[in-house]
């Protein structure tokens, strides 16, 4: 069996033990044996060097605590500092007891392993969180059936919309009824609107501006993802038409007179 087993009699002597229990301690054969008392057996174990730093009293009292409780007891030991022992006790109504011994070093380790794994893609998708809702600009993922794989608190900010309703898995279709319902939306023809920005993104175009209905202007990014999928960024560049619009206005009129000055003249005449 792979598991390790000692029986030991109501006064603390083994009655029978399996080369398994041996093998996991490293025991000698000669030492740990039938009618072995445990005190024998741990001062053979702590000569072998399998607890360092502890002695055999702190070793045996720790013991004959646990088996104090007479109840089914497992626990887990450390040998030579390294190795991990599961060790389940089983009392008998005789006052004897039954144990089992199990290494789960390996076990440990590869637990500690995903532990390790799972805290540092914790780390990563914090970061991530932080750096997408850090974004001056509206950021939207979607998957090759146009259903929203994440976004930031930007994008729904710039729409008007919920946080249920920016819930992943949620489709294009839905959010854009969305923010038809909020009011942003450019035009007068919902139902348009969206045939636009489904065809949009069918057709693969990179860039598109509309202008909402309360004036702003939103300047739209996309870039193809592996799998037809897309990310998309949406930008507010109201401010920054507005003062374009200003300086083209004063490139063209009269600082004094507000006229149009020669300079439109000529490019309307062209």
């Amino acid at each position: 069996m792979s598991h390790g087993l000692c029986m030991w009699d109501a006064g603390l002597r083994i009655i029978v033990c399996n080369k398994r229990f041996l093998e996991i301690y490293g025991f000698s054969e000669v030492v740990v044996k039938p009618g072995a008392s445990l005190r024998e057996v741990m001062n053979h174990s702590v000569a072998i060097g399998n607890h360092p730093g502890e002695t055999v009293d702190d070793l045996y009292n720790s013991y004959l605590q646990e088996l104090a409780s007479r109840g089914c007891l497992t626990t887990e030991r450390q040998i030579k500092g390294q190795r991990t022992i599961a060790v389940a006790h089983r009392p008998m109504p005789d006052g004897s007891w039954v144990a089992t011994y199990e290494e789960i070093t390996e076990r440990k380790q590869h637990l500690q392993e995903l532990q390790r794994r799972e805290e540092e893609l914790r780390i990563q998708n914090e970061r991530f969180d932080a750096a997408i809702n850090n974004m001056g600009s509206g950021l939207c993922m979607f998957d090759a059936n146009h259903r929203l794989i994440v976004c930031n608190a930007r994008y729904a900010q710039i729409y008007g919309l919920s946080p249920d309703v920016m819930r992943p898995g949620t489709t294009l279709r839905s959010i854009l009824e969305s923010r038809i319902a909020a009011g942003c939306y450019p035009g007068n023809d919902p139902d348009r609107y969206i045939q636009e920005r489904t065809n949009f993104v069918r057709v693969g175009q990179l860039h598109d501006t509309i202008h909402l209905r309360d004036g702003r202007v939103i300047l739209i990014t996309h870039h193809k993802l592996p799998g037809s999928g897309w990310v998309a960024t949406h930008q507010d560049v109201t401010e920054q038409k507005r003062v374009e619009a200003k300086i083209s206005h004063m490139a063209h009129h009269d600082a004094l007179t507000n006229l149009p000055n020669r300079l439109l003249f000529r490019e309307r005449l062209c």
